[in-house]
């Protein structure tokens, strides 16, 4: 079949203030052609599919349940009446003809192949053709209310946020599902689609947190999302999925072996919403058609009408796109944590006095699962959670660091002498236990000797342990009391240095050894924690300031520097990694679950994040993946929805940023992964 190149008119969306049905307005190409219909009787779940702006006859409507049987498959559509599909206005009605397998399940809809606006007549079918909206729970569904605008934009918000469980490359399943293990991950990767965009709208979030909202794009992230719809929109806007536009998409797009692999060939997409995964998947387009990447190729894509704007005129340097969370309670942030529930957890360090700040991971709101809006810590605000003590009430003081134990409590110290002020006695150190919808519920004071508690890490066995700036390790049994006495190890390391010289991470294996690089030293202290006993020293190269490290799946210790290096140590053994030009002020790594290595990059002050293989190869390329408004990053943590969550470090940032999707979903709390031996592997 010959194919139609239809030019795309830039238009807007108008939602109807005077009825529940949005209507789409400046979006036709003259008058609809025959068979348009009348207007439309609205009697239940309604939507509208629209191609760039142009509405899409014929298409096939279905809404899935997302599979709980594995990752990419299990799932089933819910539709129980007859084949809906969309009239030449783009309109479609359901009518309630759906049946929710649970009020939990996560659903999505799909609009399937039709003719985006060439003749309307039924004679043509873009098989190309999948728009995709991540709807979320069944539950929210209704039949009287509910609007859905699957487009571009929200089709690219679902290839992002849950890409990291699609199945169906090369076929026509487009199967999202998840392992019965990692019902956390899918929810929360539902929930932050919604974040991205608007299903009803089909708009990208604003660039500024829009009113009752506490979330928001930045600039070059808004307009990436668009130009990734307007590459979209040309392979949709023919008359088939052979045409040269489309499978110029699907060529550019697929890369040099399958997700998750390193050996292998890739399968071509044969819809857009395949490509689109594959661009979140792979956002540096790296595949078998170019040495280095292909967005050079891509860019060019994009239609000439770029029916959604602002857009990008120039190729970036990856396709990743995140969301940044703002709230006055955020600010100074030096470490993040997840722990089972998806919540992030934040030590807020502040200039003098900080505390922390939980997160749900789906949506950004303060407070977590529970649900609190108020009375967590919020250092900058002056609004602290206060927990009574024997001696008075107990405050965290510039917190370096957080870890969640294995039943789901936060811990984290004060870094500076803090105040009992009932007693009016001053100079106590507190370990601080925290509880998701508590705050702070048991406070441990630290006797005599160590001094600015800093990194703090879980063993197998629950025990909690900390580095000081002074010589010692102090470790607590997660199960303590309030009044129990923390142990408090002095030159645990056996040498007159100890520890000491500010450890900034602990790693602890599943035989409870722990590696802690010392921060301005060429030394990686181990000791046992199960009880902290003298250490081996491993020193490596003259120069080292060391900062943050993370074991992997091999119980491989990688370790960074401010110097902007990255290094291995395997049993003795330590090897310097070439790191391609990417690391720049480096702080803090971590793991994903595909044992890939993530760092924090505090200069330059966009604050980038790297992405190495578990082999030393650099994936992200030399400059990173993305600004995203991280300003001088420092703490990351990924989550089970595959997300990465940076810290802007400097006062008065108010806001952490999530990269959608771009790693591999994660086992969490780190605690369990370590415990369990599933370290850089999927939950």
């Amino acid at each position: 079949m010959t194919s139609f190149h239809f030019p795309r008119v830039i238009c807007s969306l108008a939602l109807s203030t005077l009825a529940t049905l949005p209507v789409l307005t400046g979006c036709g190409v003259g008058t609809p052609l025959s068979p348009s219909p009348t207007a439309v009787t609205i009697s239940g779940f309604k939507g509208s599919v629209h191609g760039g702006q142009q509405p899409v006859y014929g298409a096939v409507i279905d809404i899935l349940a997302a599979g709980t049987t594995g990752y990419g498959a299990g799932a089933t559509s819910i539709l129980t009446g007859p084949t809906v599909t969309t009239h030449a206005d783009g309109t479609f009605n359901i009518n309630g003809n759906y049946s929710c397998p649970s009020s939990d399940t996560q659903i999505y809809m799909t609009a399937t192949g039709g003719d985006p606006g060439i003749l309307d007549d039924g004679s043509i079918n873009n098989t190309a053709i999948k728009l995709v909206a991540a709807l979320g729970p069944c539950g929210n569904l209704a039949t009287t209310t509910n609007y859905t605008n699957l487009n571009e934009v929200t089709t690219v918000a679902a290839a992002f946020a849950l890409g990291q469980f699609y199945g169906g490359f090369g076929t026509t399943s487009d199967m999202i599902g998840t392992q019965s293990t990692n019902i956390v991950g899918l929810k929360n990767a539902f929930a932050t689609a919604h974040n991205v965009a608007s299903t009803t709208t089909g708009v990208v979030s604003p660039t500024t947190a829009a009113a009752s909202t506490n979330y928001f794009l930045t600039s070059n992230d808004q307009s990436k999302i668009n130009t990734m719809a307007n590459i979209l929109s040309d392979c949709v806007n023919q008359s088939t999925a052979t045409s040269t536009q489309c499978q110029a998409l699907f060529t550019a797009v697929t890369p040099s072996h399958p997700p998750l692999s390193t050996t292998g060939t890739a399968t071509p997409p044969t819809d857009i919403f395949q490509a689109a995964v594959y661009m979140s998947l792979n956002p540096t387009s790296t595949n078998s058609s170019s040495s280095a990447t292909n967005m050079a190729t891509l860019l060019p894509l994009q239609t000439p009408f770029q029916p959604f704007s602002p857009s990008l005129s120039a190729a970036p340097t990856d396709w990743t796109i995140a969301v940044n969370y703002s709230n006055p309670s955020i600010a100074q942030l030096s470490s993040a944590a997840v722990d089972a529930n998806g919540d992030l957890w934040f030590s807020n360090q502040g200039t003098s006095a900080g505390g922390f700040v939980e997160l749900n991971g789906g949506t950004g709101t303060v407070g977590g699962t529970a649900g609190i809006t108020g009375g967590l810590i919020g250092g900058g605000t002056g609004a602290f959670e206060t927990y009574t003590a024997t001696a008075g009430t107990v405050q965290p003081n510039q917190p370096r660091q957080v870890s969640i134990d294995l039943n789901g409590h936060a811990w984290l110290g004060d870094y500076s002498t803090n105040s009992v002020t009932s007693s009016g006695a001053n100079g106590t150190l507190y370990v601080l236990r925290a509880t998701s919808g508590v705050g702070i519920d048991e406070a441990f004071p630290v006797g005599a000797g160590p001094a600015n508690l800093y990194a703090v890490a879980i063993d197998p066995s629950n025990n909690i342990i900390f580095s000081t700036s002074a010589d010692n390790v102090v470790s607590l049994s997660a199960t303590a009391t309030n009044g129990a006495s923390p142990t408090i190890t002095g030159n645990a390391d056996g040498s007159t240095s100890g520890i000491h010289t500010g450890a900034t991470s602990i790693a602890i294996n599943g035989s409870s050894l722990a590696y802690a690089p010392a921060n301005g030293s060429t030394t990686v202290f181990e000791f046992p924690t199960n009880p902290v006993t003298a250490s081996t020293a491993n020193v490596v190269q003259s120069g080292a300031q060391f900062y943050g490290s993370a074991l992997d799946k091999s119980g491989v210790l990688w370790v960074v520097d401010n110097n902007s290096k990255l290094y291995t140590l395997t049993g003795s053994t330590f090897a310097t990694v070439t790191t391609g030009g990417c690391l720049s002020g480096t702080k803090y790594v971590a793991v994903d679950g595909n044992n890939n290595i993530w760092i924090s990059n505090a200069t330059p002050s966009d604050g980038h994040v790297c992405e190495f293989s578990n082999s030393g190869s650099l994936i992200s390329g030399s400059a990173g993946f993305g600004t995203h408004g991280v300003v001088v990053g420092r703490g990351i943590a990924i989550d089970q929805a595959g997300n990465v969550w940076v810290t802007s470090y400097p006062n008065g940032t108010n806001s952490v940023t999530e990269i959608v999707g771009a790693a591999v979903p994660t086992v969490a709390p780190l605690a369990a992964a370590v415990k369990n031996g599933t370290i850089g592997t999927r939950p």
